[in-house]
């Protein structure tokens, strides 16, 4: 049988089967809670993996690379500066899907997270290539990485 709204319900106790009187924990002497349920916490949990993937990019045009990257008085390159980046690579971006803005980026050895929103830099710390930050990145988003703070250059 197929699972629809109902819609005198509140969320995730939200389902019944069509042709069936019973109505979850509100109604009836079952629980009903389907993992297709929009609220469902199952639900919910694996949305936002998929949102996580959706929000992240590599191809430069989406992160919008040259807003934030291009020229010696961008954004990127003012950020590098300020917390002793040298030659920031900017290789993993926040697509127009994301709340929030942010990069991953490589400088020499290092991985690094700047977030514009509250203009922090966080070095990552765990995992420790690239393949694998941008892979748990895409899996978790960011709060899949090990990070510490990267004070400003000058004011420590």
């Amino acid at each position: 049988m197929a699972w629809r709204m109902h819609p005198s319900l509140p969320p995730h106790h939200c389902m019944k089967r069509e042709g069936d009187k019973t109505q979850g924990p509100h109604g009836g002497n079952r629980p009903v809670f389907p993992a297709c349920c929009p609220t469902h916490p199952s639900f919910i949990n694996e949305l936002s993996v998929l949102m996580a993937r959706k929000e992240w990019t590599e191809d430069r045009a989406e992160m919008h690379y040259d807003a934030y990257w291009s020229g010696s008085d961008s954004p990127g390159r003012a950020m590098a500066a300020d917390y002793g980046l040298s030659s920031p690579d900017p290789f993993l971006g926040n697509t127009a899907r994301a709340p929030g803005r942010s990069f991953l980026v490589q400088s020499g050895s290092g991985f690094y997270l700047w977030n514009l929103v509250n203009d922090s830099v966080w070095r990552i710390t765990h995992p420790t290539g690239k393949r694998a930050i941008i892979d748990e990145v895409v899996k978790s988003g960011p709060k899949g990485l090990t990070i510490e703070e990267v004070p400003v250059v000058g004011s420590e």
